[in-house]
């Protein structure tokens, strides 16, 4: 699936703080996972003070479609897998956003 990046501040604006479950990607598996579905991907790195920040708004936006199965919504660690994020993936900077 071809991926396109979205600005951080995105999201920022159209959620409130909460809890939801977010998938968990990797190389391993993304291709199965997101398969047949519109997906948007938040690519963090641990101890990124944005990517902590980011986090609940991120939370949120999973929760309001975590019950609809033609979309996911996840995330990558790319502390560990930085070849696959920023080779694969053409991840830049951190957090990164994309959709496909």
């Amino acid at each position: 699936m071809k991926f396109q990046l979205l600005p951080f501040f995105f999201l920022s604006t159209f959620v409130d703080f909460a809890s939801a479950s977010v998938t968990e990607l990797t190389s391993d598996n993304i291709d199965d996972l997101t398969a047949g579905k519109a997906a948007f991907v938040k690519f963090f790195k641990s101890g990124c003070a944005k990517c902590d920040e980011f986090a609940p708004v991120w939370e949120e936006f999973a929760k309001d479609y975590a019950n609809d199965p033609k979309y996911i919504i996840a995330e990558v660690d790319c502390s560990a897998d930085e070849d696959f994020c920023e080779g694969e993936m053409d991840v830049t900077e951190y957090p990164s956003l994309q959709y496909g």
